[in-house]
């Protein structure tokens, strides 16, 4: 049985520290990912008990893949009930404050608590979870996992929470029938490393780790500074330009050895200690609104001790070369560079794409057609995925890649194909490798023609490559964002050989001088026709395309618009455009085509054939930037099948049968008879 929520310890999450700098001189901070975490469970979760149940079979197209019907109170939850709480169009929205990343707390309460307070946790070193799992190639007894599963539930000290395994056994051929067949099991460190180290080589035993976003975030770099008293406090007011409080703006504040965050409440202020320096430490500034405003980075900031210090914001409108205009049709400069119009007439009607990340507000006007999703962070008794919270994005950066997917361009952003079939699975906040493969096991039983994955992990699973290498069997284009910590390689599971990997590019002129965007511009670039690789993309053989990851112009929950730049904004560039491909190609215009790993190859080969060469590091941009005008031209089909011969009767046929009958029996192969016989 999965833990409920209440069996989870939290305790203070400590982000790693700044780098420090030597000189006068400081670098720009430039955001980089987490590190990769093993799934941290409760110390004193039982051992053994029943086995935990293993994915369903697809649901019905209401209620995907295992999904029970939620509660009322939990199809409530998050967002609440359609339409509470949001804004009218053209409305700033509200959000309810969340709560800081990196910041989970549990409350502690005196031993000597009423009975009617909460029960007291005593922290101690957390339990990981293992991931063991069939390898390809192994030929295994397809019963062995079963078998493994068994022993695992009589060792005292370890608890199976789940097992994934493909709905169809030995369909793909990869090795005996047991390839992508994982148990999930929690332990202590000491007996995960013990299971590794006895494995055999049939086995994969590695440890489920967390994965993050890959949207560039001021969060990733708001380490907690060293642990000093507090010595100075900064207060500020971020507004628009009508003087209008800007709340849940982030509020970062780089020292020279730390930075310190805060974020702006109801009425737009907001209040940052400064630890071990003051006002005049401060080397930046960087204000992020949540939606409608541009964001800003000061160099060197004037900022006053006893004083708010006013911040004002610039609507998304105000810069004309942004392409943005509320409450009207718009595509995003990265689409246009792609082909992408107002007026294109293809669709994506046919399609099926799988988007796995924090969720989807389909309540933004620009969303309300997309309905199919499952929760995998919200689990119910029988571990199955929620069917209906996968609507509350609380991170936003769904909802960010959906609009470029596939919103509907109705007063507001025209996504690549607004007519597809779109299925949201919710792996953020808090998603592992395990949610990843049941993810992509979720894309085969589905169908899906290709999944976005703007995530990524500094560690590798060989456990998830081979659920990836099961979607491509299947006919499922895997696109993976590259990473946003350059500059490291490319992160797992970009890097993996199945991976459509995404670079990142920006366009000059498209953004303020005055925000964050144009510091992703590296020095010295030389822009071809204006486009530069981001400064923050991963780069190395593994990418393959680029797609538009600076300025991005996208939907975010509670029906506002906001600029964000990532790896994971260029992903969602090139799924929109597989899915065009998907459905409008005539090379796949035969719906009854084998779903195989061709069909994945013939895709990217058409989105790679496609790109603008840019004249940059193929390491960082790969074969360049798609074009769907040329994806979509005659030039680039496959060429018809030969036409029968002409005058061929059956006559014709027969001869040529009987001749290779005469060859067969001059070599002694009679057919239809046992050698020897």
């Amino acid at each position: 049985m999965a833990k409920s929520p209440s069996d989870i310890a939290l305790v203070d999450v400590v982000p790693p520290a700044a780098a420090s700098t030597n000189g006068d001189a400081a670098p720009i901070p430039m955001p980089t990912n987490d590190d990769a975490a093993p799934r941290a469970t409760g110390p004193t979760a039982a051992a053994g008990g029943a086995p935990a149940a293993a994915d369903g079979d697809p649901g019905s197209a209401t209620a995907p893949a295992g999904a029970d019907e939620p509660s009322a109170a939990a199809a409530n939850a998050g967002n609440g009930a359609p339409g509470a709480g949001r804004p009218a169009p053209g409305k700033r929205p509200q959000p309810a404050p969340a709560q800081k990343a990196g910041a989970a707390v549990l409350a502690m309460k005196p031993q000597q608590a009423s009975p009617g307070d909460s029960p007291v946790h005593e922290v101690g070193a957390r339990r990981k979870q293992f991931i063991i799992a069939a390898r390809a190639g192994a030929n295994l007894n397809p019963m062995a996992v079963d078998m493994l599963h068994s022993q695992l539930d009589h060792l005292p000290d370890v608890k199976v929470v789940r097992r994934v395994r493909p709905s169809v056994v030995g369909t793909f051929g990869l090795g005996g029938g047991v390839a992508g067949d994982m148990i999930v099991a929690e332990t202590t460190a000491e007996r995960g490393l013990e299971l590794q180290a006895t494995a055999g080589p049939g086995l994969i035993v590695e440890e489920n780790r967390e994965l993050t976003h890959l949207a560039l975030s001021p969060l990733d770099t708001a380490a907690a500074a060293s642990a000093q008293p507090v010595t100075d406090s900064i207060r500020l007011q971020v507004t628009d330009d009508a003087r209008q409080p800007l709340p849940r703006a982030q509020v970062i504040l780089y020292g020279r050895n730390w930075p310190a965050q805060g974020e702006t409440a109801g009425d737009g202020t907001a209040s940052v200690d400064i630890r071990g320096g003051t006002a005049q430490s401060i080397q930046y500034m960087y204000v992020k609104p949540f939606a409608n405003d541009w964001e800003r980075w000061v160099t060197d900031p004037d900022l006053a001790d006893g004083s708010i210090n006013a911040v004002t914001l610039r609507p998304l409108a105000s810069f004309d070369d942004a392409g943005f205009t509320p409450n009207a049709p718009f595509v995003g400069w990265g689409q246009r560079q792609m082909g992408l119009t107002t007026q294109t007439t293809l669709d994506g009607a046919g399609a099926r794409i799988g988007i796995i990340d924090s969720g989807c507000d389909n309540q933004h006007p620009a969303l309300t057609h997309v309905q199919k999703g499952l929760d995998y962070t919200n689990k119910d008794q029988n571990d199955d995925p929620d069917a209906q919270s996968w609507t509350t994005d609380q991170l936003g950066h769904g909802t960010h890649c959906a609009g470029v997917i596939t919103g509907n361009g109705q007063n507001g952003i025209r996504g690549f194909a607004p007519k597809a079939e779109v299925h949201v699975l919710k792996l953020f906040p808090g998603g592992f490798f395990d949610d990843l493969s049941r993810g992509l096991k979720y894309a085969i039983d589905n169908k899906l023609d290709v999944v976005n994955c703007s995530l990524g992990s500094p560690e590798p699973s060989d456990a998830v490559r081979q659920w990836m290498n099961l979607a491509r069997q299947a006919g499922v284009v895997v696109v993976v964002a590259a990473g946003n910590s350059a500059p490291d390689p490319v992160q797992f599971p970009a890097n993996a050989p199945e991976a459509l990997a995404v670079g990142a590019v920006g366009m000059q002129n498209t953004f303020p001088p005055d925000t964050y965007h144009a510091q992703t511009v590296p020095q010295g670039t030389v822009a071809v026709n204006g486009i530069f690789p981001a400064r923050f993309s991963c780069a190395g053989p593994e990418v393959r395309i680029a797609g538009p990851g600076v300025a991005v112009i996208s939907s975010v929950p509670g029906g506002g618009y906001a600029a964000w730049d990532g790896t994971s904004m260029a992903a969602p560039h090139i799924t929109g455009l597989i899915a065009l491909l998907a459905a409008h190609h005539p090379d796949f215009a035969d719906r009854s085509a084998p779903r195989n790993a061709a069909r994945v190859d013939r895709l990217i080969s058409l989105a790679m054939g496609s790109a603008m060469p840019l004249g940059l590091d193929a390491r960082q941009v790969g074969a360049g930037l798609p074009s769907l005008v040329t994806a979509m031209s005659p030039a680039m089909a496959r060429p018809a099948a030969a036409a029968a011969t002409p005058g061929a009767s059956p006559a014709d046929v027969n001869r040529i049968i009987s001749l290779v009958m005469a060859q067969l029996a001059a070599q002694g192969a009679v057919p239809g008879q046992r050698p020897g016989a």
